[in-house]
């Protein structure tokens, strides 16, 4: 610790203390604003015989800002010494028991008015029944609480209740690991909440969340199944329904829904139920949806249909990724002809990312000034099937002149059709600029001769106006 602190300057406690360490942090204590343990102090608290005299000592009386990530006596010690102040506490206890005692300790110096931000992370014990009543009194002792993450909700549903009535609450992020909603408790409602992240290794867990909340204002959703697992389309298209009924139509922007072991190998077989387009059109009514991204495990069997639908209706697109990296080879059915109304309809759209069928259409596209800013294309394992790079770089050049890169799929031991692929893909971004160099001549040229028949018409106008004022003054 500093010896000589200064008058503005906030202290860390970020080592293990040593007796005179804590003599001195008792001298200035007054001036500590920001307060991290990592491990706890090195002395005896009870032969320092301060905690005959906590109840009424205030040690940190200007602490704003409390980041354990160890469950000490000293958290409690800590805790018990607060002042008004508080508006930052964060708890990460990875592998010890919970700190019942120190939130307890927290709930009886509430209220917490000034508190903004609280993190109470834990893993992975789950909590008791003796965790929830401390923290359920210090969420309604903390009214200003905008941040929160909590490791789970109470079997009773009280402490979820008790987040949806924090009227100023913007961000919640949950682990909704160990139990879920119980569907005979009312609905809550989150009035404030604009970003929501979900936690969970299993589906049924979120979608029982989502039936049970109503959120008026929420902007930002996002989902990490801890675990993925095969999923039924019935199963998909619940949960999507619940999600378009929890969420208003006016306000939800930004969808991710994502697995962290996506890089699993995919195991086909022909008793797999398809997830189908239908799955993902309740997202449809969200108008103002300006990024979607899906990265999941699923067996998805997507179209053109749905991207045309999806182009339709969410105008202000900038990122759509429907799983690129799928595995399920025969059911890719979107097509190049779909990234033609992207192109056409999404203009600020800069990512997008599918497992493509790499057929191309028949027909070249339509000339037209499309306003495409599409920069990132996620291709997975698609192919280009039997043309050249060359012919897929032309096509591309016109549909999406500002493209700068194409993604496969990262494997660290592709097989040999993954890679071929991949090389292919690679020579076809090799030779894009060149491609795009070839179209602004064409449209160089082509404009030019647009402007030579405009010219040529104007003069063939004015010639027979011309003549005809002649022939009015010859008459």
């Amino acid at each position: 610790m500093d010896p000589e602190p200064r008058q503005n300057i906030p202290i860390y406690v970020c080592l293990a203390m040593r007796r005179e360490d804590f003599v001195r942090m008792r001298t200035y204590s007054s001036r500590i604003k920001k307060l991290l343990l990592v491990s706890p102090f090195a002395i005896h608290l009870e032969q320092a015989r301060v905690l005959e005299s906590l109840p009424s000592m205030t040690l940190f009386p200007r602490l704003r800002d409390l980041s354990v990530t160890t469950n000490s006596r000293e958290f409690d010690f800590v805790v018990r010494t607060l002042g008004t102040e508080l508006t930052t506490l964060y708890t990460y206890c990875s592998g010890d028991p919970f700190p019942t005692s120190a939130m307890s300790s927290l709930a009886e110096t509430g209220p917490h008015t000034n508190l903004t931000r609280l993190s109470v992370l834990h893993y992975p014990i789950p909590l008791n029944s003796t965790s929830w009543p401390p923290l359920l009194k210090i969420l309604k002792s903390s009214p200003r609480i905008q941040h929160l993450s909590m490791p789970d909700f109470d079997p009773d549903g009280h402490i979820w209740h008790a987040v949806g009535q924090l009227n100023n609450l913007e961000d919640l992020t949950v682990n909704l690991v160990h139990s879920p909603i119980p569907p005979h408790i009312t609905r809550a409602n989150f009035r404030s909440l604009l970003s929501l992240k979900i936690t969970t290794s299993n589906l049924a867990v979120a979608l029982s969340f989502l039936q049970q909340s109503t959120f008026t204002r929420l902007q930002t959703l996002r989902l990490l199944l801890a675990s993925a697992r095969p999923v039924r389309n019935e199963q998909a298209l619940d949960f999507f329904n619940a999600l378009a009924s929890a969420c208003s139509h006016h306000s939800l922007a930004a969808l991710k829904i994502v697995d962290d072991e996506s890089d699993q190998a995919t195991v086909l077989g022909s008793a797999v139920d398809f997830v189908r387009p239908a799955v993902l059109r309740p997202l449809l009514p969200f108008r103002h949806m300006k990024s979607l991204e899906m990265d999941l495990d699923w067996s998805w069997d997507l179209d053109d249909k749905l991207l045309e639908d999806m182009a339709h209706a969410w105008p202000e697109l900038e990122e759509l990724r429907l799983n690129p990296n799928s595995d399920w080879n025969e059911t890719r059915r979107i097509t190049f002809k779909g990234l033609e109304v992207l192109a056409a309809y999404c203009p600020i759209l800069r990512s997008f990312g599918a497992a493509i069928h790499g057929t191309l259409p028949s027909h070249s596209p339509v000339r037209r000034e499309w306003r495409s800013n599409l920069a990132e294309l996620y291709v997975g394992g698609s192919s280009t099937v039997d043309y050249l790079p060359a012919v897929v770089a032309a096509y591309l050049s016109n549909v999406y002149p500002s493209l700068t890169s194409i993604s496969t799929h990262r494997l660290q031991w592709p097989n040999e059709e993954q890679a071929f692929n991949a090389q292919m893909w690679a020579e076809v971004m090799s030779i894009f600029p060149t491609m795009v160099a070839v179209r602004e001549e064409e449209r160089i040229a082509m404009n030019s001769v647009v402007e030579d028949i405009m010219a040529t018409e104007e003069r063939s106008l004015l010639t027979m106006s011309l003549l005809r004022s002649e022939d009015t003054r010859t008459m």
